[in-house]
């Protein structure tokens, strides 16, 4: 399959096409990756002027040494991955305006939270740390819920209790 096409089917799936644009303030050009299992991931290149025009937010993301440390006493571990982590998150309509993206078919926008945009990493933080709020033996880092427990009855509870949260 050549690039254009699969970039087309991924505008299909992640991206709400709009009306064809002569012009936006935010257009940004696409970048096209290659993720490690070999299928592409469509990038837009928010380093042409939106990244600087958007503010920081400021959210602690969790360091290593922080994760290593809720691990003793606990024999049974668990890992959730959100896949496409960001596109998980819906954007409002004004910030859907700001994620247009200019490719060989016009003009499109994103309609969820997109990779690339300078606060995505805080506010992805921000909204997962929610899931698994008070729930002992678990921990958020970025795209992965960890989950662990003692013994199985205790880690058995945590992951049932997290899963009905998301």
């Amino acid at each position: 399959m050549c690039s254009k096409t699969k970039v087309q089917l991924i505008l299909n799936e992640d991206i709400k096409p709009v009306h064809i644009l002569d012009s936006s303030d935010w257009a940004a050009p696409i970048v096209v990756a290659r993720k490690a299992n070999g299928r592409i991931r469509l990038c837009a290149d928010y380093s042409t002027g939106l990244n600087d025009a958007l503010k920081d937010i400021i959210y602690p993301i969790p360091k290593v040494e922080d994760v290593v440390a809720k691990f003793p006493g606990n024999t049974i571990f668990s890992q959730l991955h959100l896949s496409d982590a960001h596109l998980q998150l819906r954007l409002d309509e004004s910030s859907q305006k700001m994620t247009t993206i200019s490719t060989h078919k016009g003009l499109f926008q994103y309609n969820r939270l997109v990779f690339g945009l300078k606060p995505a990493p805080a506010i992805f933080q921000k909204t997962v740390d929610q899931a698994p709020s008070g729930i002992e033996g678990t921990l958020v880092y970025l795209d992965d819920i960890l989950i662990m427990g003692p013994d199985k009855l205790t880690y058995d509870q945590r992951l049932h209790a997290v899963l009905q949260r998301l």
